[in-house]
């Protein structure tokens, strides 16, 4: 992990490993490249499934036109999108499990079933890719426990 995020490991946690937190708590997501964590520019598309625990084992189905936009279904799976156009999105009250899918058009896609880990009433989730312009490289979803990294970007 220390290669992939390129700061000290103890200031963060993999997302994928259970349980989840119990009390809900706010997320705020970002997508950063391997070994700078410095936010990736790249055009995305972010869904989230929060029922993915009261579905009976949902069925995904997604798509890319030519264009490069994604489309989702199946499940409750809906798209978010970042308010302010930073690349940073807000998954408020968050529940202990939820699937989470990050479209970046003809370069691919990240799909991860999630395990919320709380460290603050916001805590920051990061996808770590190796690749922007090819996602099969390589992406890892890290929970921010502490340090720089989990400041809150406004």
């Amino acid at each position: 992990m220390a290669a992939l995020i390129g700061a000290n490991p103890q200031d963060f946690a993999n997302a994928i490993y259970p349980p989840g937190s119990k009390t809900p708590c706010t997320v705020v997501y970002r997508v950063v490249q391997a070994g700078t964590l410095e936010p990736v520019t790249a055009p995305i598309q972010v869904a989230v499934d929060l029922k993915v625990t009261t579905e009976p084992t949902p069925s995904y189905v997604f798509g890319v036109g030519e264009s490069g936009h994604a489309t989702f279904a199946g499940g409750a799976i809906h798209e978010i999108f970042s308010p302010t156009h930073n690349g940073v999105f807000r998954i408020t009250n968050a529940p202990s499990q939820f699937e989470l899918v990050t479209d970046f058009g003809t370069a691919g896609s990240s799909d991860a079933n999630i395990y919320l880990q709380c460290f603050a009433p916001e805590t920051v989730l990061l996808l770590v890719i190796k690749n922007p312009c090819k996602i099969s490289d390589g992406a890892e979803s890290i929970w921010v426990k502490s340090g720089k990294y989990a400041t809150v970007p406004h």
